[in-house]
């Protein structure tokens, strides 16, 4: 077992690393970028706030990611 590694990764277990405050930032942009450009921009928010939140969980001792984008949104989007 290597000493460097952190608990979670000795541990095996899972969990969330991100702060609230961070979140709330997050959400709150995510918030004013969909507001003044009329909820065209609302799939770029929705991948920032996905990318954030997928970044900051754990799962076994290792960060999950997210690498969808806004324009495989739009289409759901629109529909």
């Amino acid at each position: 077992m290597n000493p460097n590694e952190s608990e979670n990764e000795r541990s095996g277990k899972g969990g969330f690393d991100g702060w609230l405050l961070q979140e709330i930032g997050w959400f709150l942009l995510g918030l004013l970028v969909t507001i003044v450009t009329i909820g065209i921009c609302f799939p770029v928010a929705y991948c920032w706030m996905l990318k954030w939140n997928y970044k900051h969980t754990l799962y076994d001792g290792k960060s999950l990611s997210f690498d969808g984008e806004a324009r495989q949104l739009i289409g759901r989007f629109l529909l």
